[in-house]
Order: C-alpha cells, then sequence, then structure tokens
C-alpha cells in the first residue's frame, strides 16, 4: 500500500511515459510487498509525478541535467511490510523502470528513499489504519498471520 513520489525534471517524462511507468512502479510494489492481486487491493498503489523547472536541482553544487536525468523517488509504506531483501529488490525494480523509460534519451541517475509510515500513523479516508488493517486491505500474503478475523 504504498504512495510512491517520482520527481523529474520538466519534459524529461512524457504523458505516456508516466503511464507506463505507473504500470510497472505499481508492479514492483505489488512484488516487493507482496500485494494481493484484487483489483481494489492494486488500487491502493498511488504513483504521483512531480515536475521540477531547469536550474531548480543541483549536484555537486552543479547542474546535472547536461549529464544526465535526476530522478528521486519516494516510497512512503507501512513500517514492517519489508524487509531488507525486498526492500534492495524494490529499490533495483523502480531503478530499472526508470532507466528503461528514460535511457534512449539520456543517461539516468536515480535516487529512491525509502520512507517506512509508523505503526499508527497512517491515515487513509479518514481513519487511522495500523499494519494489520492495511495487511486485510492490501493483502499482503507474507503478513495475512496478523489479520484479525
Amino acid at each position: 500500500m504504498p504512495n510512491i513520489v517520482v520527481k523529474s525534471p520538466q519534459g524529461i517524462l512524457t504523458q505516456e511515459m508516466k503511464s507506463a511507468l505507473a504500470q510497472k512502479l505499481t508492479r514492483a510494489a505489488s512484488d516487493a510487498e507482496q500485494i494481493g492481486s484484487d483489483p481494489l487491493q492494486q488500487f491502493l498503489t498511488w504513483v504521483t509525478f512531480e515536475e521540477w523547472v531547469e536550474g531548480a536541482v543541483f549536484a555537486g553544487g552543479m547542474n546535472p541535467m547536461s549529464q544526465v536525468a535526476p530522478l528521486i523517488v519516494f516510497v512512503y509504506l507501512p513500517e514492517g511490510v519489508l524487509d531488507e531483501i525486498a526492500q534492495a529488490k524494490y529499490g533495483s525494480s523502480i531503478h530499472a523502470a526508470l532507466t528503461e523509460a528514460v535511457a534512449d534519451r539520456m543517461p539516468v541517475a536515480t535516487s529512491v528513499i525509502f520512507n517506512p509510515v509508523s505503526d499508527g500513523d497512517w491515515c487513509a479516508n479518514g481513519q487511522v489504519w495500523k499494519l494489520p488493517d492495511i495487511a486485510r486491505a492490501a493483502g499482503f500474503k507474507h503478513l495475512q498471520h496478523l489479520v484479525v478475523a
């Protein structure tokens, strides 16, 4: 049940690329977090794209756009959903999806930041959800033992 925010330079990602990336990032989330396949469970993965104007990002004090397309991804997800192996695979899948989307235009540099949300700090539709609630809604295969009947 992640919220995934992709930040990129303006104009690097077309609407078509964003749509394809949203599908790939949703698949990466489903695989890493073991989200169920039901469309309602898949609907809990939200992907947002934010663009910055040229000259708004610097790497080493310089504009990186002459060398690479800098892409930053923030993944907000419930604490306790990923172990180290799943997180590494998830980060690698995100990098691969972004690279594939942009590589024909220019080299890519990615930064993926996982932001685990503490239990009880996630509020959806006006209600606080704890990990068992999220495990039930998202169908996390590896966390079904937390779901109370």
